[in-house]
């Protein structure tokens, strides 16, 4: 069926009467804005320099709340250093420089005392967890500042031995594994087992399986000097679940 010029024009501008009034009666609403930035819950002064800018985005955002560093190591808290000082972000970048290391994030103090569970934010016997969280906070705030060697993992040369004295960890698992073994049953497996609640707690060296604890084990256990073992350390110099 052909449609006339002029019949066709006609229900064109119909139409378009009809979408019109359509849209006089529809409600508008105003797209949300999303560009704001920064804590609009801080009055302190502003950031000096780009690398304290940089430490309020990636740091002192996330940990000033009161169920995390919030509530001691700002002023008021009790705490010595007051690196989330929520009255003054250069304040607490001058605390927070003491206690982190941006050339290796992970060997920071305040990494280490996360990792013991200290005032941890995750719950009961995830210190390590809140610890890796840290030290990201830590890399992030690095990598804005142009910290590059945050990247670089830092080595650290091993013992060297003379030949003949290393020992080295015999396959399988050896009898003299066991009484070890029943020590991390006894007293590790509210963490460090694969069906731990609320939350396992890698390495597995807890594991009612010896074969599976031993290799877990291994890398903490100096047989050379056992007093350096991780074990050990972990205990007696961080009192780690004592």
């Amino acid at each position: 069926m052909s449609i006339s010029r002029p019949l066709l024009q006609l229900m064109l501008v119909t139409g378009l009467g009809w979408s019109l009034i359509a849209c006089e009666g529809s409600n508008t609403v105003a797209n949300p804005n999303l560009s704001a930035a920064g804590d609009l819950g801080y009055t302190g002064p502003p950031a000096r320099t780009a690398d304290i800018r940089s430490f309020e985005q990636n740091f002192w955002t996330f940990l000033k709340e009161d169920n995390r560093c919030g509530q001691c190591h700002t002023p008021g808290g009790g705490a010595p250093r007051l690196f989330v000082d929520t009255t003054d972000v250069n304040a607490a970048y001058s605390e927070a420089i003491q206690v982190v290391s941006l050339l290796d994030p992970g060997s920071s103090q305040i990494v280490s005392k996360a990792a013991t569970g200290h005032n941890c934010w995750l719950g009961q016997g995830a210190g390590q967890a809140c610890a890796d969280n840290i030290e990201q906070m830590i890399f992030n705030w690095a990598n804005d500042s142009n910290v590059t060697s945050a990247r670089v993992i830092q080595l650290t040369p091993p013992p060297i031995n003379p030949p003949g004295q290393a020992k080295s960890f015999p396959p399988p698992v050896p009898a003299s594994f066991n009484p070890v073994h029943q020590i991390l049953i006894d007293n590790c497996q509210g963490c460090h087992i694969e069906t731990a609640t609320p939350l396992p707690i890698a390495p597995f060296f807890a594991n009612n399986d010896p074969a599976s604890a031993y290799e877990a084990a291994k890398p903490k256990m100096d047989i050379d000097t056992p007093p350096n073992s991780r074990f050990v350390v972990r205990l007696r110099q961080e009192s780690h679940n004592c």
